[in-house]
Parts: C-alpha cells; sequence; structure tokens
C-alpha cells in the first residue's frame, strides 16, 4: 500500500478486496510496460521514463467512383459489316489509391458466354489491353491525389451478333497492387 501512497494514488484506509485486486492489476500493467522500476531509495521526485516503439501498418486501398457509364451497346449494321464497335470514352472513373505500386483497371465479364463480342480492346491512360470474355486488367501508377481515367473499348463483334442496344457488357472495377 505503501508504493501506490507513493505514486500518489490515493487508498482508502480500508480498501475492499476489489479495490486491492484493481490496483494490483495496475501496478503489474505499469511493471511490465516498463512506466515503472524499483530503485533503491527512490524518492519520488525523479523523473522515470520508458521508451515506447509504436508501428502502423496501412492497409493497401483503391476506390473509384463513377463519373461516367454509357448505360447500352448500340451495335448496328455497319459494325457488324466492320466486325467491331468502337466506343470512346464510354466509362469515366475517378480513383484513389494508397500504394506506391499502383492500381488495376479490372474488367470483368458476368456473362461469359456473350452471343455478340469475342473480346474488347479496352485502352486506359494510354495503355491498351486485349480483354478475353472472361475478364482482364490494365496496370495504373499511383497518381498522388486520385486521377480520372476515361476508358475506351473497341468490342470484336462474334459471328452471332445481331443488330441492337444491349446493357452494357462490362463491370469495371479497381484493386489496389
Amino acid at each position: 500500500m505503501e508504493f501506490l501512497r507513493l505514486l500518489k494514488i490515493k487508498v482508502s484506509p480500508n480498501p475492499s478486496f476489489d479495490a486491492l485486486i484493481a490496483a494490483a492489476a495496475l501496478i503489474a500493467a505499469l511493471f511490465a510496460t516498463g512506466f515503472i522500476f524499483a530503485r533503491e531509495g527512490y524518492s519520488g521526485t525523479e523523473t522515470l521514463g520508458a521508451k515506447i516503439n509504436i508501428t502502423a501498418s496501412v492497409l493497401k486501398h483503391a476506390s473509384m467512383e463513377v463519373l461516367n457509364q454509357i448505360p447500352e451497346l448500340v451495335i448496328t449494321p455497319a459494325d457488324i459489316m466492320r466486325g467491331y464497335v468502337e466506343v470512346g470514352r464510354g466509362t469515366r472513373i475517378k480513383v484513389r489509391n494508397n500504394h506506391r505500386a499502383g492500381y488495376l483497371v479490372v474488367f470483368e465479364n458476368p456473362d461469359e458466354q456473350s452471343p455478340f463480342f469475342r473480346s474488347v480492346q479496352v485502352l486506359v491512360g494510354g495503355k491498351s489491353v486485349q480483354v478475353p470474355l472472361n475478364g482482364g486488367w490494365i496496370h495504373q501508377p499511383d497518381i498522388r491525389g486520385g486521377s480520372i481515367l476515361d476508358i475506351s473499348y473497341r468490342f470484336v463483334l462474334s459471328k452471332e451478333a445481331k443488330s441492337g442496344a444491349y446493357k452494357w457488357p462490362l463491370i469495371v472495377s479497381v484493386r489496389s497492387m
């Protein structure tokens, strides 16, 4: 109990058992963290110190906001004759990323058995990639403060393609590296 008084912790003359257990746990925690050192001749006027090392890990994260997305893919008879459909700036997204290695812009086709196209040529930030029916991705460098990307597409049509308006066939997302 004398030690608690040295630490200027008030102790009642008749402490309960629970109070004694709590005080003992506090003292043990302080000793374990290095805040209190038993020293011979401790006068209570010295300053004791300890170093605490703190480390933090920031989880990789990439997020996007869709600024514009064409809702439909329109195929004309001229597109069928040519064999492909060009869609300039079909998608516009704002991306935020916190990893120096950059991020991936991911393209997924929920209907891998699409009856009207065989593959898609995707152009993002000056990089082009041929995306098969099961999807693909394009790496983008990290840009502090985020970036706005315009995505253009060239859908290579299948022999079964018919003219008409179709629900937009791709899902665009981002993933941190």
